[in-house]
């Protein structure tokens, strides 16, 4: 059959429902993410209290090496996994340091 029109795409969705449903419960969770997130956080710089949206562990990591980063992040390189592959790609490129033993 030839992929015209993202027919491809809904025969995948037909073969495997389970993997369908997964990518549009984690893109679901992405856009809350955008439009929810940022919404919190345009209302938390417009009064002055940053503070309380960064102490907020539902959109900012609280503990570990990403620690202050925000979490929308992931979730969008979890529904377009093409940016986390340039993004590796990125700093493969840019990395100077190789220990070998």
């Amino acid at each position: 059959m030839p992929s015209f029109a993202g027919f491809e795409q809904v025969e995948q969705m037909f073969n495997s429902p389970i993997a369908a449903s997964r990518s549009v419960s984690e893109m679901s969770e992405a856009f809350e993410m955008i439009f929810v997130g940022g919404f919190k956080y345009t209302m938390a710089k417009a009064t002055g209290n940053e503070e309380a949206f960064y102490a907020n562990s539902n959109y900012v990591y609280q503990r570990g090496k990403r620690k202050g980063e925000l979490k929308v992040y992931k979730n969008i390189k979890d529904v377009f996994p093409l940016l986390y592959s340039i993004q590796k790609w990125d700093s493969y490129l840019k990395n100077s340091d190789f220990y070998i033993k």
